[in-house]
């Protein structure tokens, strides 16, 4: 048995890149996996499942309030609790990178949508249930980037520098 054998593991953005890492490797830990992902997870859903693990998968807008609730409902259904939230999903490879006024305002609020909102959405939709159970863990993904800058990616810096100041509150 891994060390999160029994536990249940929401992670946001587990599709692909950092957050598919993330699930392969609770996943050999021991974990329940619920992916939650704008993007179909099915096939790391699989590898999964091919490898001893448990996995699901949901469709999540994590902007959206009523896809968080379907997705912490959809974990309790599963797996009966939720454990840990990761907050992994963000607005990274889509936004546009140049000078900082060039940046759309369409852009910038889709960027706080889903980087900011989205997080504090999340967090939202598992309270009850962690609540409930007595116990639970959250964890934000920031970035470095919030104390070094990038040029040329205001609307993602000041996101996850958001993302730290909700993380501390």
């Amino acid at each position: 048995m891994g060390s999160l054998a029994g536990k249940t593991v929401i992670v946001t953005g587990g599709a692909r890149g950092i957050g598919r890492a993330y699930v392969l490797a609770l996943s050999k830990a021991g974990g329940n996996l619920v992916i939650a992902d704008v993007l179909d997870a099915t096939n790391v859903v699989k590898e999964i499942r091919n490898n001893g693990g448990n996995a699901i998968s949901i469709i999540t807008d994590i902007s959206n309030e009523e896809s968080n609730r379907e997705m912490a409902d959809t974990a309790t259904d599963a797996y009966g609790r939720i454990d840990i939230l990761i907050n992994n999903a963000a607005m990274f490879s889509e936004t546009t990178r140049g000078p900082f006024n060039k940046v759309t305002v369409a852009e910038w609020d889709q960027t706080f949508a889903v980087n900011v909102r989205g997080v504090w959405l999340s967090c939202c939709a598992v309270y009850p249930q962690m609540i409930e159970q007595g116990e639970g863990k959250i964890i934000n993904v920031a970035s470095n980037t919030c104390y070094k800058g990038t040029i040329g990616f205001p609307h993602y810096v000041a996101s996850k520098s958001a993302i730290l100041g909700l993380t501390r509150c």
